[in-house]
């Protein structure tokens, strides 16, 4: 299993299912929400080294007071260990979550993920 600094970009043309990932992002999106069952989970979103966005990504099982001192929106940070897997879609005839065509490569977070703070002098 590989372990690359990576941007969108590259993980949807060249990283195949499967591989791990750390996406270097700048945050626009960190907001706290609940699952159904009242499990706490964070969503981030944010753009990559060349200016693409990630796309929401949900941090399962997380709650905001245990990501770093100082995630916010402006800050920079690296998503260590996110799993890339196709882009899936909801089935109304299979009542499931199906690959997405034409398919495309997304990233999620997974048990390895981890959030690394940048320099703080990054938030905005």
């Amino acid at each position: 299993m590989s372990h690359q600094l990576a941007t969108m970009d590259y993980v949807r043309a060249t990283v195949v299912p499967g591989e791990v990932v750390s996406i270097p992002v700048r945050l626009t999106m960190s907001e706290q929400h609940e699952k159904w069952d009242g499990e706490p989970y964070l969503i981030l979103d944010g753009v990559d080294m060349t200016g693409r966005q990630i796309g929401a990504l949900r941090m399962w099982g997380l709650a905001k007071n245990e990501m770093p001192v100082g995630l916010c929106v402006g800050c920079c940070c690296i998503l260590r260990g996110l799993i890339v897997s196709l882009e899936k879609e909801w089935s109304s005839e299979h009542q499931k979550y199906v690959p997405k065509e034409p398919h495309a490569n997304v990233v999620e977070k997974w048990a390895g993920t981890a959030v690394e703070m940048l320099d703080e002098s990054c938030a905005g």
